[in-house]
């Protein structure tokens, strides 16, 4: 009997741990941001090589080059209509007010929220670029 208790109390155990990370094999938080609480990661993709167009202001674009990291975060109750979920504005702020404590600054916001992009130069002198969207594609 204690062997069975203790089987169901493991079994218990691991199945805490496996539904709190739900993110897709492989994938894993940015250094310089950190996701919100109730996220998983749906999506990632790592190239150690690519481009990408960065809007600097509203009719300017620059391409940037080097390794782009994409990484897709869905809320945990994603398909629940009656959970409350945080506002578009709010998951801008989370990472604006991230960056721009570490220094970094706000090149672009669109007017409702959806996206909005960000440079960050490291304390090693790196550059970062980060492209947020809150909408979905």
């Amino acid at each position: 009997m204690k062997k069975l208790k203790l089987l169901l109390i493991l079994l218990c155990i691991s199945i805490l741990i496996q539904a709190q990370n739900n993110d897709v094999a492989g994938s894993k938080d940015h250094d310089l941001l950190m996701r919100m609480p109730d996220y998983n990661i749906r999506n990632y993709w790592d190239y150690e090589f690519d481009g990408h167009e960065f809007q600097i202001s509203i009719d300017q674009r620059e391409k940037i080059e080097g390794r782009k990291i994409i990484i897709r975060y869905e809320h945990q109750k994603a398909n629940d209509r009656d959970f409350k979920k945080p506002s578009y504005m709010q998951i801008l702020r989370n990472y604006s007010n991230a960056i721009t404590k570490a220094g970094g600054k706000i090149l672009f916001e669109h007017r409702n929220s959806d996206y909005s992009f960000y440079y960050l130069k490291t304390a090693g002198g790196k550059e970062a670029w980060a492209e947020v969207k809150t909408a979905p594609d």
